[in-house]
């Protein structure tokens, strides 16, 4: 895994990740955890973000309320976490 992909914020691939971690990620600061998740037709999306945080990462999927297909990835870095806290990113 990279040291932490989001540290160049004038990079726009980043504030691209970070605009999809702002709308649909979930980040755990006690758990030091960041999720990804999103509807099984955003699959190529999801691959692309995990080619940009790591390309070991696994593309998980799920049914949400036993009706939407859901796709996630979902990681612990404590350093990007304390980093993405620095940005505003809460426990959600």
């Amino acid at each position: 895994m990279k040291d932490n992909p989001f540290k160049n914020l004038n990079d726009p691939n980043v504030q691209y990740w970070l605009g999809w971690l702002a709308t649909d990620g979930y980040i755990s600061h006690s758990e030091n955890r960041i999720t990804l998740s999103l509807s099984i037709k955003d699959i190529d999306v999801l691959e692309k973000f995990r080619d940009f945080i790591s390309s070991d990462l696994t593309i998980h999927h799920s049914i949400h309320h036993n009706e939407f297909e859901m796709v996630f990835i979902s990681f612990r870095n404590k350093k990007i976490t304390d980093f993405l806290k620095t940005l505003g990113f809460a426990d959600n």
